[in-house]
């Protein structure tokens, strides 16, 4: 038996390795504070909280009048017309610049926007004229942005700024630019040219809502501080596998009462590996009626970006298969997928836990039918069968809740 002492010291080494663990990975949210939003071309500063507009901005400080009321859509438009620039400090410790790793994670600039970081020099008179300090010169307002800023941050305070530049303007230029004339709505207050940009269309007016051309920040802000592998993206893949499947057979799958069939769930996993980075493995749990994996815990080692796919197997039963709405109920898996610290696992148990994200995944089969219609073979069916049920779209949609999309995802 060991001594005392050495029990005491190995239980203080094994509680110091998963507190440093637990640390490894940092992240600092940009949102939680406020931003100072300044007219580039004019004298308006006004605070704001982020996810937002420049519009919405001003209209919740009553710098301007509602945009909804009578013809403020046109009264309010020099909004769109002018250049805004959103910027805040922060202030980076040295556990956060000790990483190997640091990332700024971008999302929803809408639209025309340069991103700087420390920067000095004076802003561009358009977008097109992108200082030496640009980090990201972003238009498009549906993606998303890891930009690695290590070597531009310092311990201490920092500054981020980012301006955006009239919409509308670069909607013209590039429709010019283009060789030949391309339709677009057109109707009372409508703006031209949606079809060029990268931003949400109804932006520049549709039949039921003004044409507001906001600008903002609508995503995510954030800085990640790692030195361990980390997961960036997880996206599922279904495939249908019939009772007798050989794959079913071998995943050490046990028949459960009422399975009709099974589904393969291919999470196919965007990882980043830091350089000098321990071995980390992927992993995935889900509910009951999971499998055994058709593939063991992936083991990820060596530095840089890469997709990895990991398997399993989950029985389908009547209480947990997806149906559209009016056909059946819609039931949601959670899953778990996380990476694992490799040299932290004991006599085969999941090692400590440093990334990992969580999907719902809805069971269904899905099939569009195109088959020769009887007695006119050039014509063909076009439907989609869920789950062996043939289904038939309706003719709805949902317009935006709000004009704003900040509004909007509060609202949801």
């Amino acid at each position: 038996m060991q001594p005392r002492w050495r029990q005491l010291l190995f239980a203080l080494a094994s509680w110091l390795m998963l507190s440093l663990a637990r640390s490894e990975n940092f992240a600092y949210d940009l949102l939680t504070d406020q931003w100072l939003l300044s007219q580039v071309d004019g004298s308006i500063e006004s605070a704001v909280q982020l996810p937002a507009s420049s519009l919405e901005a001003l209209e919740k400080q009553d710098l301007v009048q509602s945009s909804l009321y009578r013809d403020n859509e046109l009264q309010n438009r020099w909004v769109s017309e002018s250049t805004w620039r959103f910027q805040r400090s922060f202030h980076v410790s040295e556990d956060a610049q000790d990483h190997t790793n640091v990332d700024l994670l971008l999302g929803g600039l809408d639209t025309m926007a340069h991103v700087v970081l420390n920067g000095q020099g004076p802003i561009p008179a358009s977008f097109q004229d992108a200082g030496d300090d640009v980090i990201l010169r972003s238009q498009n307002g549906h993606r998303r942005y890891r930009i690695p800023v290590k070597d531009l941050l310092q311990v201490g305070d920092n500054n981020i700024s980012i301006t955006l530049f009239p919409a509308a303007e670069e909607a013209a230029r590039a429709a010019d630019a283009y060789p030949y004339k391309v339709p677009s709505m057109q109707g009372p207050g409508m703006l031209p040219h949606y079809n060029f940009l990268r931003k949400t269309a109804s932006d520049f007016g549709w039949d039921w809502g003004p044409a507001l051309m906001p600008a903002g920040i609508l995503g995510p802000a954030r800085l990640e501080a790692y030195s361990t592998a980390i997961l960036t993206g997880v996206d599922v893949r279904q495939q249908h596998l019939e009772p007798d499947d050989e794959r079913i057979k071998t995943s050490g799958c046990s028949n459960i009462a009422g399975a009709s069939s099974a589904m393969m769930l291919s999470f196919e996993c965007e990882v980043i590996v830091p350089e000098g980075a321990p071995e980390s493995t992927l992993q995935v749990a889900g509910p009951p009626e999971m499998c055994s994996s058709s593939s063991k815990a992936v083991s990820i080692a060596g530095p840089g970006q890469r997709l990895v796919t990991y398997k399993v197997i989950v029985q389908q039963l009547p209480n947990n298969t997806w149906w559209p709405r009016g056909y059946g109920d819609q039931p949601l898996l959670d899953f778990v997928v996380s990476l694992a610290l490799a040299d932290t696992a004991d006599n085969g148990e999941r090692g400590l836990k440093t990334s990992q994200m969580m999907r719902r995944v809805g069971l269904k089969t899905v099939e569009l039918v195109r088959q020769p219609v009887q007695h006119q073979p050039d014509k063909e069916t076009f439907f989609f069968r869920i789950n062996g049920v043939d289904v038939y779209a309706k003719g709805t949609n949902l317009i935006p809740m709000d004009v704003f999309q900040s509004v909007s995802a509060m609202r949801r």
